[in-house]
């Protein structure tokens, strides 16, 4: 059931599912409406409640489909591994079951009316603007739904989602906790540093040969080369079949019909016309004797566009002549549309009675111009070979699967194509080069059947018409590089460490002097050291390094009797930074209005969420829950 939902969420169905479950993805990202498998055993009890096994299998697998279309292949393999996903999909269906309870307890409700009634609006049920029972049925039966059991299932989540918006709906911030917010988001302040960098000691550090050999032992997954493999493999192309010479005449005369008919159907029309509107001031006759003098006017040698500039009621083409543009079919009315298309360039039509009043149209081009079959000859040969080559290209596809699964090597594969054996450079789990760049290529080259049992791959179809079978040629496990070849990066390594060492004993010893009231000038002459200012920092300020930042906003405030806060921090990169904290204030800078609507909207949906996290753990706190 579980593939055939893996290939049914791929597709429209799986659009159609996300619709169905919104209201229980909002809630915990899981739902346990899939239907039961027949079997007793259970995973968890809430207050004597069971949750089946099955619900835990059928919301792991619906958590994994949803993680793979959030994420595509860019998820790793062990997000998607049920055993990760299993405690937090568990904890999901505990606290659905809880608050579903809760809800009972609280007397909340839904009619069933009222759920039929929410499930009929539901679009994915409809069949000409209408609930079809039938598609209900076959949507959730196909998605291993039971129908039956899916309003009430339904109704659950509805109840259980009161109780969520009765906590995020009605969380509220006060103006004084707002404005306590603001104060801290568009807090400043100002601050001097002086920056000790690692290459000020480097070159005064020396690297023993002990030194390099420990650091080489301790961290050698450092130096380690992965696992690799080089693959022999055969390629199926599509246009192995591709027989020009083998196309006839006809063929080609076929295809030609085919597509004109299709180009003209694309094809656009270049129209004016001459509106004579009927309404309040004009009657139907009047409207008609107007248009009929026009027309005459125009088969006696009147200009059109003349004419339309003068009479026509439509002022928007009028002034262009009557010029309505290029436009393909669909955009006029039918009666507009269908004297349009019945003439030829240059024509006029009789006047047309439309909703809007009485036209003549002329048609003035038709774009884009139909090609002649020598212009388009060349490339009908090529489409009509490369269909042709489709039938003998799947039917030699299905043989070499065929042959390829029964065979211990390429070899009679090789054969039958008359192909001789491709073999490719060395390659990790993370790919190569080219064809072994493609993930189908590297997952295929490491499975368990191609790399541990030594059997060719499945016939891999990389696309619509290239297709690739492949063994392995040569596996190289997983090594560690010697030291000989790696020691210098060691020894560089070994170096960066103790240079940051060395970095943090001096910027400890200034800080600890700094703060002693020691003169520390001949420190800053000797390593070139100087104070650089900052004033009116805020949290996020840009184009000073992050961990300064936030070490200043984490320092106590000064005061008067105290004097500047000093402190010292090291970065990432190995520097370290002696700090002096001297004033913190706030911005003055004016605060708009729609910045505290957005700030109190946020603010109040946090608190709503942090409180409805608080109430389900109460509940579970008060509540009988078992875990097998």
């Amino acid at each position: 059931m579980m593939e055939n939902f893996r290939r049914m969420i791929r597709g429209w169905l799986g659009k159609v599912l996300i619709v169905l479950f919104a209201l229980p993805f909002a809630l915990f990202g899981v739902s346990s409406i899939f239907q039961g498998t027949g079997q007793n055993d259970y995973v968890a009890k809430v207050n004597g409640v069971k949750i089946e096994s099955y619900k835990l299998q059928n919301a792991i697998e619906l958590r994994r489909q949803s993680l793979m279309q959030r994420f595509g292949e860019n998820i790793p393999e062990s997000m998607l591994n049920p055993d990760f996903l299993k405690p937090s999909v568990l904890d999901a269906l505990i606290d659905r079951e809880l608050l579903i309870q809760s809800a009972d307890d609280n007397n909340l409700q839904y009619s069933l009316d009222e759920i039929k009634l929410l499930i009929a609006k539901e679009p994915a049920f409809h069949e000409d603007g209408k609930f079809s029972n039938d598609r209900y049925n076959e949507i959730l039966r196909r998605a291993g739904i039971q129908p039956h059991t899916y309003p009430d299932e339904f109704r659950k989540d509805l109840i259980s989602s009161q109780i969520r918006n009765g906590y995020t709906a009605t969380a509220f911030v006060t103006d004084k906790e707002l404005l306590a917010v603001k104060q801290l988001t568009d807090q400043v302040r100002d601050f001097k540093y002086v920056l000790i960098d690692p290459a000020l000691v480097k070159d005064k550090i020396i690297v023993e040969d002990d030194e390099i050999e420990s650091f080489y032992q301790l961290n050698q997954s450092q130096f380690e080369i992965p696992e690799e493999v080089a693959i022999e493999y055969l390629e199926l192309f599509k246009d192995q079949f591709v027989d020009k010479d083998s196309v006839t005449d006809a063929e080609l005369v076929k295809r030609f019909a085919e597509k004109t008919a299709q180009l003209e159907a694309e094809q656009q029309r270049q129209a004016s016309h001459i509106l004579v509107e009927v309404g309040e001031d004009r009657s139907k006759e009047e409207a008609k004797n107007k248009i009929d003098e026009l027309y005459a006017q125009i088969q006696a040698g009147a200009d059109f566009a003349k004419l339309a500039e003068e009479h026509s009621d439509d002022s928007g083409s009028a002034e262009k002549g009557g010029d309505l543009g290029l436009a393909g079919k669909g955009i006029y009315v039918p009666e507009f549309e269908q004297a349009l298309y019945e003439l030829k360039i240059g024509e006029v039509s009789e006047p047309v009675l439309t909703e809007f009043g009485y036209h003549i149209i002329k048609l003035v081009k038709i774009a884009p111009d139909l090609p002649s079959f020598d212009d388009i000859k060349d490339a009908m040969v090529s489409e009509v070979a490369l269909d042709k080559a489709e039938q003998p290209y799947l039917d030699t596809l299905e043989e070499l699967r065929n042959i390829a699964y029964e065979s211990a090597d390429l070899s009679e594969p090789a054969r039958l194509l008359g192909k001789d054996l491709k073999t490719s450079e060395f390659f990790s789990r993370m790919g190569g080069q080219g064809l072994t760049a493609n993930p189908d290529i590297i997952k295929a080259a490491y499975s368990e059947q191609v790399l541990s049992e030594g059997r060719n791959s499945d016939v891999l179809e990389l696309n619509g018409g290239h297709a690739v079978v492949l063994r392995v040629h040569e596996h190289r496990p997983a090594s560690v590089e010697p030291l000989d070849n790696v020691k210098e990066i060691v020894k560089e390594k070994v170096l960066t460490e103790k240079s940051k060492r060395k970095t943090v004993e001096l910027g400890s010893a200034l800080l600890a002097a700094y703060k002693s009231g020691d003169d520390l000038s001949e420190q800053f002459q000797k390593y070139e050291l100087e104070w650089k200012e900052a004033e009116k920092i805020k949290r996020k300020a840009a184009g000073l390094p992050r961990e300064i930042t936030e070490k200043v906003f984490k320092m106590p405030k000064p005061t008067a009797e105290a004097g500047p806060v000093i402190k010292g921090v090291q970065l990432a990169n190995g520097s370290y930074a002696v700090i002096q904290l001297n004033k913190v204030g706030v911005s003055d800078e004016e605060i708009k209005p729609e910045e505290l609507t957005q700030l109190k909207a946020m603010l109040s949906n946090q608190k709503g969420i942090s409180e409805f996290k608080n109430y389900t753990a109460w509940l579970r706190e008060n509540s009988d829950v078992v875990i097998r």
